[in-house]
């Protein structure tokens, strides 16, 4: 049976807070805990791993727990096993899973089983077998992206299950910008003793970080975000941690954009708060706190390298991961600003930014004839095309100026 061990003392519950995003729940403990609520609706979760961390169970789980508890029939297509060689492994586990497996013919027979059944919930175990024999990278993308796109308007809540890369979450990168929820799964042998550990990567919510050395624009076109989203009636929540909010506003003024209105309609909500006052772990847990009490639309945190001068690289990037993956579970668009220092290679950043950062934009000084101008371009942006051309921007006191 496929669960998450939970900590002597913890008192876990799924949350019951109303949300807009629509769950469904598992039937794994733990796993419903974790996600507070289910795997996304009507999407596609790609569960990703090494081999051996049971991938393959949480998906049969997955099916079997819809069809036992929630009444919503499933099915399940490997690309790896006979369906003799399912039963009899699951029966081992003490599952009795007596039927038949569509496997041929992929996009016309799974359509004509999900309407034969009234399919609620599909698995699909596991996906590199199935564009195993593709080469090329972009028509692979292609037609994952129309499996994924057909499954959701079959209106399944659908897992796929993907072996992990070296160096990315899902080999080749499959899926891995295209599902609405990533799950990772790892098994690690360390001293002898083997763990499997289970990690929520991405869950729809988009994260956004906006890098550069220091004067090229980082919270200005932080500020820029806040307004064009409080223009649009969205919460916005700031966490400062350079700045007072009172001189945020006032610097602001300078560029053309007046946040107190925003504050006064209840859109926007400031929190300042020096990075050596507290701990990580405190700083934290605040900003767990302050987010579930406003339930923003948007988070902005201003500058996340702030968070690195307490303790070492490894506990930042713990610290930065578990805020990013609990942002994501809450469905919030986040932007993260970071500093970068001149002489800096391209990519670098000393904030030990892991992979789940959705769109990574770099800000730059250009010095060229006498002038000092600002430029900026995209690093990457899962799943969305973009110029590969450094533009410049402008900081000036007109309306709308970036």
């Amino acid at each position: 049976m496929f669960c998450i061990a939970e900590k002597a003392g913890d008192n876990l519950k799924i949350s019951h807070t109303p949300q807009l995003l629509a769950k469904s729940l598992t039937g794994i403990r733990g796993l419903d805990e974790i996600t507070e609520g289910g795997l996304p609706e009507g999407c596609t979760s790609l569960i990703c791993g090494n081999a051996g961390c049971t991938k393959t169970i949480l998906g049969m789980e997955f099916l079997l727990h819809g069809a036992l508890k929630y009444n919503e029939p499933g099915i399940f297509v490997s690309f790896e096993e006979t369906d003799a060689d399912l039963t009899s492994n699951f029966a081992t586990m003490g599952y009795d899973q007596a039927g038949d497996y569509n496997l041929d013919g992929l996009f016309i027979r799974l359509g004509q089983a999900i309407d034969a059944i009234g399919a609620k919930r599909v698995v699909l175990d596991s996906i590199e077998v199935l564009f195993g024999g593709l080469t090329n990278t972009s028509i692979l993308r292609a037609k994952l992206r129309r499996l994924f796109r057909w499954l959701k308007e079959k209106g399944v809540t659908a897992i796929v299950t993907g072996e992990r890369g070296e160096r990315t979450l899902a080999r080749h990168d499959l899926g891995e910008y295209m599902a609405d929820c990533v799950v990772l799964l790892d098994l690690r042998v360390e001293e002898q003793i083997s763990t499997r550990r289970l990690r929520v990567v991405k869950y729809r919510g988009s994260s956004i970080l906006v890098s550069g050395t220091a004067g090229s624009g980082k919270s200005s076109v932080a500020v820029k975000f806040v307004d064009a989203a409080c223009s649009r009636g969205e919460s916005c929540l700031y966490f400062a941690f350079e700045e007072s909010p009172q001189q945020i506003i006032r610097n602001m003024l300078s560029i053309g954009i007046n946040l107190s209105h925003w504050i006064e309609q209840g859109l926007l909500r400031f929190h300042a708060s020096r990075p050596s006052v507290h701990g990580r772990e405190m700083h934290l847990m605040t900003m767990h706190k302050l987010i579930l009490e406003f339930n923003p639309s948007n988070v902005v945190v201003d500058p996340i390298s702030a968070l690195t001068v307490v303790g070492s690289d490894k506990e930042a990037k713990s610290m930065l991961t578990r805020l990013i993956d609990f942002l994501k579970t809450k469905k919030a668009t986040t932007m993260l600003t970071g500093m970068t220092h001149v002489g800096d290679k391209l990519e670098a950043s000393n904030d030990s930014i892991p992979s789940l950062i959705d769109t990574w934009l770099s800000l730059r000084d250009i010095e060229d004839q006498g002038e000092r101008n600002r430029g900026m371009y995209i690093l990457k942006s899962r799943g969305i095309a973009h110029s590969n051309q450094i533009r410049e921007f402008i900081l000036s006191d007109i309306a709308d100026p970036l």
